[in-house]
């Protein structure tokens, strides 16, 4: 069946003397009176009119009449001619009142003649709902004014409080007073209970008889009116009445209780519960306040058990009619043991949309809850007005078994991105028992899947569904494209500096700003090649992350100080008077509009952002602001400033002490002001309220503390101005390494356009070296045999086919060292030439070509740093000269056959020992450590060193004869070469060579004679084979068989 439970009449505290004499009628207002005709004030009605009354004020001790900005007035008047406990004529009457406002004035009229007052209306905020603590005003009828209809009205200028009344009556009859009373006010008695228990009556006299009884509400409960006898008829709340008629020895007296009278017989089916005072056990009339997190409404009824609490609001409203719910309201419904909830269905007058979300099961309907629980939880997020709640429950299913699950079904998704993670989209898990049920469990299934992440040539996944502790498994083909990749590449001055190519998503980092260029500053980025010289251009905001291919250019423009104006980054701390922009942490302004959360423009609410952001620098300085930037003037007021708008008719301030109150205000008449306060910008309310000004997802917003992000400021100041904006400041020059060995002049910028080969890549002094070679004949040094030198070969390498080409030495910043390989061929070298003789650049931009070169450094020993390439030793024996190759400037080579001198430390050709430097060569050179990988190594005198190195021509060459030690390994009688200075990139103590090969392997010949068969020698050969004997000028020979 249904059982519809009724809203009735709240109960009423009454508290009345009824003894000879005075009989004082008391009410205090502690809820909100009904308006109308017949309202029950404690124990008598009245008719009650009334304009802007609000509900009771805690502080104030008091029911409000009118608000802060508008009036208010109450009017209470006895239905017919005032009688009470028998007495009907009036001696005095007593409000307590509280002012709030400008004023409050009371009037009493009994029987249309005006009563006096006494008493003066003050406020008195800290009444703590202690009605005494409030103002009396004491009223005396006027002379034949003590009967008849009695007025009381209340009406307040702005807001004022009602706090309590008091009328005294006497009795002028010579009645016995009498007096009756009810053993409890209130009683709540269960329809499905066995034991019902109500309250008993006392009468004093207690010969009294003739007692009758009433309800007033018999769809509730009835009475018999003899015996006093209840009878339940249905859930709901009613007054139960005795009442004594009185006779010519007795007066006539009164007593009710409050009947509640509840169901809790638990059954399977449909409910209507009304939220009222009446399920709440409640006595509120309306609107209260309650603290955060301090409203605890309980009720229940038929076995459903329902609470609602409030969670940050401080609004609350119940009433005879309905409960109201608000923002962060949490309201939980249970069923009776061993049973489950399937429908909830909300019926109420007003219901913000899409304001309620459930824990659990499934919101169908605006208002309509189905599931299958014991207990759910609704979320509410606005506004709701709810007479009562249709609740539908049945006997929970008996518990099972669940035995297996299965996944069946196609996922959604074949098609991936690497490092995607599986989609199970598509999939259903279903759960079998053990009573051969099922039932899909998707949504409660967890999903594991190997591989967890995408990769490009994966193929397939193997699916895993967990659910109560079983599993089960499924393998999906899949496709996994490559994410996509972005080039970012970064200009200045027509050169590459910097060029990065990302997968999408990934992190953009910008080089370091560049240094200045012939007086030109750097200004900040854009993305076209070129900008007009006479206007400051719109600079590129920097990708965060890299989503397309992208060329930034620097800007470069010259410096007018004293010019112009610039903005500069500060903190709240920092603030002085001036002006100033909001911005967030990453830059974006305050551009004026007041937006609520849906980005429509309101009178109070968050300040938007702007679209772009300052460009600050390394200083913190920017040179312009962002478009749409609201400029406001600082100004001192107080302990604070206020903030104005350009024109200074408007003030920035909050409206309220409440989250995205930030609004503007005509500037005259705005008295609080902002100040920075506990680490933060603040606007101060009153002495002890202060509202916080923060940054939630690039808009302004105001808090009551500190929420989301700080704030930031960008102060406008006097600074340098910019003209002559430009992405190149001047051309590089087109030309050949060749030429540019030839004419080039120290400090130019020249574009070098040549095929080139890495021949060595090194980093030293913290900086980052490429040596290049091109493939023309070496503009100085070049070299060639004369018509009688014989050739030497040093370790076997052929001197006469040695390339002798231009070399460069290029440092370069570490993005484009990183990029470049040893043997790459270069097309292009764009930078500043720092040396001519030995070519030297330091570049900004390379082309490369990422493949490999067949490159072979030339091998030279200290006889190739002498300068001469047709060279005699000092051997008489040796009467030939020899070709040794004439190293280039900057060129990169193997050096071999050094013996180290540890007195001066150069290194020189050893001394003829055996068949090494038969010919008696001597040879010598210096060394610079400067490039070298070890700054001072460890070397022994005297030991044969072989090492990598750049050889360095000097541009003078000078006389460095000397006298030095005789030594046995090397001949330094030679002074070392004041041609070239060679300078070892990889020389430590591990470089010792074992022994000179091939040193005189251009030996001469002395003599050749023929042996035949018979070992007869000739200088002729015989016919037939010979055996040919060769005789050297170093004493060797060699065989070899001939034919003739």
């Amino acid at each position: 069946m249904r059982k519809i439970f009724t809203l009735l009449i709240v109960a009423i505290l009454a508290t009345a003397t009824s003894w000879a004499g005075i009989t004082t009628y008391q009410h205090v207002f502690t809820t909100k009176p009904t308006v109308g005709d017949g309202k029950p004030l404690t124990d008598v009605d009245w008719n009650i009119e009334a304009t802007n009354l609000n509900g009771f004020q805690k502080s104030y001790a008091g029911v409000q009449i009118g608000a802060k900005s508008s009036n208010g007035n109450i009017t209470l008047t006895s239905p017919s001619a005032w009688t009470y406990k028998g007495g009907t004529k009036i001696t005095e009457v007593r409000l307590w009142l509280n002012l709030g406002g400008t004023s409050i004035t009371p009037t009493v009229t009994i029987g249309g003649k005006v009563a006096t007052s006494t008493g003066k209306v003050v406020k008195n905020t800290s009444a703590n709902s202690d009605w005494t603590k409030t103002s009396k005003v004491t009223f005396t009828p006027a002379a034949g004014g003590e009967s008849g209809v009695i007025e009381i009205s209340v009406s307040s200028v702005k807001a004022g409080y009602i706090c309590a009344l008091e009328i005294d009556t006497e009795d002028t009859s010579d009645k016995t007073p009498t007096k009756l009373s009810w053993s409890s006010e209130t009683a709540t008695v269960d329809l499905a209970s066995d034991a019902k228990v109500f309250p008993t009556l006392t009468k004093d006299p207690e010969s009294l008889t003739g007692i009758t009884y009433t309800s007033s509400n018999a769809d509730v409960a009835t009475v018999n009116e003899a015996t006093g006898e209840i009878t339940l008829v249905a859930c709901g709340q009613t007054t139960i009445k005795a009442a004594y008629a009185g006779d010519d020895t007795y007066a006539s007296s009164s007593a009710t209780y409050t009947l509640r009278v509840v169901d809790n017989s638990i059954a399977a089916d449909e409910y209507t519960i009304p939220l009222n005072n009446w399920f709440w056990a409640t006595n509120h009339n309306g609107s209260f306040n309650v603290e955060k997190e301090k409203l605890k409404l309980q009720g229940q009824q038929n076995g459903i058990s329902i609470s609602l609490g409030n969670v940050n609001s401080t609004n609350a409203y119940v009433d005879d009619n309905e409960t109201r719910t608000y923002s962060s309201y949490i309201m939980t419904v249970n069923a009776p043991e061993s049973y489950v909830l399937k429908k909830i269905e909300f019926v109420g007058t007003t219901w913000q949309s899409s304001t309620l979300n459930a824990s659990t099961g499934n919101m169908g309907a605006q208002k309509i809850w189905s599931g299958n629980v014991s207990s759910v939880e609704f979320y509410f997020a606005g506004t709701c007005k709810i007479k009562n709640v249709k609740i539908a429950y049945e006997k929970a299913a008996p518990a099972k078994t669940l035995t297996s699950i299965a996944i069946t079904g196609e996922p959604a998704q074949t098609e991936y991105t690497e490092g995607d993670a599986f989609s199970a989209e598509g999939l259903v898990v279903t759960a079998t028992y053990d009573d051969a049920s099922t039932a899909v469990v998707t949504a409660d299934a967890t999903w594991t899947f190997d591989p967890a992440t995408l990769a490009v040539g994966t193929t397939s996944v193997t699916a895993t569904a967990t659910y109560n502790e079983k599993t089960a498994s499924e393998t999906y083909n899949v496709t996994v494209k490559e994410i996509p990749t972005y080039t970012y590449t970064w200009m200045v001055n027509g050169a590459e500096v910097k060029k990065s190519v990302l997968k999408a998503g990934a992190a953009v980092e910008a080089p370091a700003n560049p240094e200045n260029i012939d007086g030109k500053v750097f200004t900040g980025w854009v993305t076209t090649a070129t900008v007009d010289a006479n206007v400051a251009p719109t600079y590129a905001t920097i990708d965060a992350t890299a989503k397309a291919n992208t060329t930034y250019y620097a800007v470069f423009a010259t410096l007018k100080q004293g010019a112009g104006e610039k903005w500069v980054k500060k903190a709240a701390s920092e603030i002085t008077e001036g002006v100033y922009a909001l911005i967030t942490k990453d830059g974006k302004a305050f551009n004026g509009t007041i937006i609520d959360a849906s980005g429509s423009a309101v009178v109070k609410g968050n300040g938007e952002s702007t679209t772009d952001a300052f460009i600050f620098d390394s200083n913190n300085e920017a040179t312009s602001a962002p478009e749409g930037t609201c400029e406001l003037t600082f100004v001192k007021s107080g302990e604070g400033f206020k903030m104005l708008n350009a024109d200074k008719t408007q003030c920035l301030y909050s409206y309220q002490n409440a989250k995205e109150s930030l609004s503007w205000k005509a500037a005259e008449k705005e008295n609080s002001y902002w100040l920075f306060y506990d680490d933060n910008w603040t606007y101060k309310q009153s002495a002890t309220t202060y509202t916080y000004l923060r940054v939630y997802n690039s808009t302004f917003r105001t808090y009551t503390g500190k929420t989301n992000q700080s704030l930031y400021f960008a102060q406008k100041v006097a600074g340098a101005g910019y003209a002559d904006f430009t992405t190149i400041v001047k051309a590089a020059e087109v030309t050949t390494l060749a030429n540019l060995a030839v004419n080039g002049a120290e400090g130019t910028a020249y574009q070098v356009n040549d095929e080139m080969v890495v021949a060595k890549k090194f980093q030293a002094g913290n900086k980052n070296y490429i040596v290049v070679k091109d493939a023309a004949q070496a503009v100085r040094n070049f070299s060639t045999p004369a018509a009688a030198d014989k050739f030497f070969n040093i370790n076997g390498n052929k001197q006469e086919e040695y390339a002798q080409n231009n070399w460069m030495l290029v440092s370069l910043p570490v993005e484009l060292y990183n990029q470049v390989n040893e043997t790459n061929t270069v097309t292009s070298i764009t930078g500043t030439l720092t040396e001519k003789f030995n070519v030297a650049m330091e570049a900004t931009k390379v082309v490369f070509e990422n493949v490999t070169n067949d490159f072979t450094p030339n091998t030279y020993c200290p006889i190739n740093f002498m300068g001469e390439s047709s060279v005699k030793g000092n051997n008489p024996a040796y009467t030939s000269s020899y070709y040794f190759a004439t190293p280039k400037a900057n060129e990169y080579a193997n050096v071999v056959w050094a013996v180290y001198n540890g007195t001066d430390g150069a290194f020189y050709l050893p001394v003829h020992q055996g068949s090494a430097n038969a010919q008696e060569f001597k040879a010598a050179f210096k060394v610079d450590y400067s490039l070298n990988s070890v700054a001072t190594p460890e070397l022994v005198n005297g030991d044969m060193y072989s090492f990598e190195a750049l050889v360095k021509e000097v541009a003078v060459a000078t006389t460095d004869a000397k006298s030095a030690p005789r030594k046995t390994a090397y001949d330094s009688t030679v002074a070392p070469s004041t041609k070239f200075v060679v300078y070892p990139l990889d020389l430590d103590a591990n470089k010792v060579a074992t022994g000179v090969n091939d040193v005189n392997s251009a030996k001469e010949v002395k003599g050749v004679s023929y042996f035949n068969m018979m070992g007869v020698e000739s200088a002729q050969p015989f016919d037939g084979v010979n055996i040919m004997v060769t005789t050297y000028t170093d004493g060797t020979s060699s065989a070899a068989k001939v034919l003739r």
